[in-house]
């Protein structure tokens, strides 16, 4: 169950992550800027591309989820198995709402 659950959870960060970044690369394409100072930030650190830093922040982001989903579910203590799920589940939730927005912005601007 618990392999299930985290496998389902990863492969959810996975698929809204790819999404925030062809829906933002999307956007820049078409005109809108880029809203998140920490890719903003990121991209003047590195001195790269926006897409460049976002793509850098996905992999970060689905590295340390499989890092959290790997420790959920190898944990024998049951209160970092709790938090390790919370955490995911929050991951999951804020990325899906990240990419409804960005979907919402580029239909809004057809």
């Amino acid at each position: 169950m618990r392999l299930a659950t985290f496998t389902l959870l990863l492969s959810l960060a996975v698929a809204f992550s790819v999404t925030d970044l062809l829906t933002t690369a999307s956007a820049l394409r078409d005109g809108l800027t880029e809203g998140n100072f920490l890719i903003l930030w990121l991209s003047s650190a590195l001195n790269v591309q926006l897409l460049s830093a976002l793509g850098i922040s996905k992999l970060v982001f689905i590295a340390g989820s499989t890092l959290t989903s790997i420790i959920g579910v190898n944990s024998r203590n049951i209160q970092v198995r709790r938090r390790m799920l919370l955490l995911m589940v929050s991951l999951v939730a804020l990325l899906f709402l990240v990419s409804v927005n960005n979907l919402f912005w580029i239909t809004s601007q057809v």
